[in-house]
Order: structure tokens, then C-alpha cells, then sequence
């Protein structure tokens, strides 16, 4: 089911030129891109905050799972 949403239309034209160049098919591939960019980056920074974490205590993964 489609929806819209709504966007200045300086952010449309953004969207859009970036969708060109980038070569995808539509605006909704461009922003599934980007939502799983996201997503990625944050669960590498939460991963590498767990990691500071664990070493700041003198755990390791073998400890998390006994």
C-alpha cells in the first residue's frame, strides 16, 4: 500500500538528484538504501560502545555466554 509523505521541495530535489546519480530505480530504493545505511551504522557504534564496555569490566564473549 503506498503513502506519501511530506518534504520541503529543496529535500525533494535532493532525493531526486541523488536517485539519479546513485542509478537507482526509484526514490522508495533510494530510501530503503539509506534506512539500511542507518540501521547498519548504528548497530556498529552500539556494537563498538558493548566492546569499550566489556573490556572496561575484563569480560569477554566467553563470559557473556557460560
Amino acid at each position: 500500500m503506498a503513502t506519501s509523505i511530506s518534504v520541503t521541495e529543496g529535500t525533494r530535489n535532493e532525493l531526486l538528484l541523488l536517485k539519479i546519480k546513485e542509478g537507482y530505480s526509484s526514490l522508495e530504493a533510494l530510501l530503503a538504501h539509506l534506512i539500511t545505511g542507518y540501521k547498519r551504522q548504528r548497530l556498529l557504534e552500539e556494537s563498538g560502545r558493548l566492546r569499550r564496555r566489556m573490556q572496561e569490566r575484563k569480560l569477554s564473549l566467553e563470559d557473556l555466554v557460560e
